[in-house]
């Protein structure tokens, strides 16, 4: 079905976005703690 399909790929876009954020807060931050160190 058409609705499974877009189910799919709201996932995978979902699942992207928050592997941009995750990492970009992962490198916001380890430099910000190796200054504080």
């Amino acid at each position: 079905p058409p609705h499974r399909k877009s189910n799919e790929s709201f996932r995978l876009i979902l699942t992207t976005l928050v592997g941009i954020v995750v990492g970009y807060f992962v490198g916001a931050s380890l430099p910000s703690t190796s200054l504080l160190k």
